[in-house]
């Protein structure tokens, strides 16, 4: 018994999809770093899949949303955000 149905054949792969889109899609990733005094640094990354590039990278002690925010804004000023 297949519980995928008939069309399960023209859907498209996961494969696929990245194949396609790979030009419009971000990484974004938020990471901690301990320093040597012990203090915890937050870590704001934002790759390109395309080009596997850094758009934008930003530390901060003390991350709050509002500064989160700004980082998406200052990573992709203008026009230049993946539609």
């Amino acid at each position: 018994m297949s519980f995928r149905g008939p069309e399960a054949h023209a859907r498209q792969t996961w494969r696929t999809f990245l194949a396609n889109h790979v030009g419009t899609l971000v990484a974004v990733d938020f990471f901690t770093v301990p320093t040597v005094l012990f203090k915890v640094l937050f870590v704001f990354v934002v790759l390109t899949h395309d080009r596997r590039r850094i758009v934008h990278i930003d530390v901060t002690d003390a991350p709050t949303a509002q500064w989160t925010a700004q980082q998406l804004v200052e990573a992709f000023p203008w026009d230049t955000a993946p539609q």
